[in-house]
Parts: structure tokens; sequence; C-alpha cells
């Protein structure tokens, strides 16, 4: 009866929910946000360390011409190389922490989804290799 009351029917189940953690930060009550190992309160000051770190996207050398050859390549080539999808990122094959260029033969268009799973795999976070 009470599986009604949420519009839950009879003939379904209730799946068991994974009880929330506390983050992982020495003496922080708080709960993790789920997915994570931290509270928001420390994801927000762990990321905020973590781009003071690494500099603003001027600094890192995505100013005004990056952003010319950006535009450009995207208009040349509209369509994501993994997937055919449009293209939102321009990205650098090799990356530029790794001595890769801007030329056109180290960029590839790809879409936002197909970028963030490539960075995942085969670059860390800041642009170094894994591989």
């Amino acid at each position: 009866m009470r599986a009604e009351l949420f519009g839950i029917g009879r003939d379904e189940t209730v799946m068991p929910q994974r009880p929330n953690r506390l983050c992982s930060v020495s003496g922080c009550p708080a709960f993790a946000v789920p997915g994570s190992s931290r509270c928001r309160e420390h994801q927000q000051a762990q990321r905020q360390r973590m781009d003071a770190e690494r500099g603003s996207a001027v600094q890192r050398g995505y100013g005004a011409e990056w952003r010319r050859v950006r535009a450009a390549f995207l208009a040349r080539h509209p369509f994501c190389v993994v997937c055919g999808e449009d293209a939102t990122d321009v990205d650098h094959i090799v990356s530029r922490a790794q001595g890769g260029g801007d030329d056109e033969s180290n960029l590839q268009a790809l879409c936002h989804a197909c970028h963030s799973r490539k960075t995942a795999i085969i670059d860390d976070r800041w642009g170094g290799s894994k591989v």
C-alpha cells in the first residue's frame, strides 16, 4: 500500500538505494555528492584550488589568436571525426603540454562528448599524457 502512495504499482519492485557516504575530507560531517568522494563545499574548494594552479585560459595559450584558429578550423571541419555529430570542440592530438602546437595537422574536430571521453582516457585533466 505504501508503494502505491509514491506512484509505484503493485507489480513493480523498489530497488534499494546505496546509503550516502560521508565526505572524504577528514573531520567533515557532510555527505558526499553522489558519484563523488567529497561534499559540495569541498568539491568546490578543490576545483578552485586546481583552477588557480593551472592559470587562466589566456595564460594557458587560449586567447584571441586561439579563438580565431578554433573558429576557422570548425568552419572547415564541422563534424566530429569520431562519431559524425556536429563538432563543438577543437582538440590537440598531441597536447600543448606534451609539445603539440596549433598547426592544422595537430588538430581534430570533436563533439563535446567525444572530446571529454578522449581527454579522460588519453590526457590527464591538465593536458599531460597518461599513455
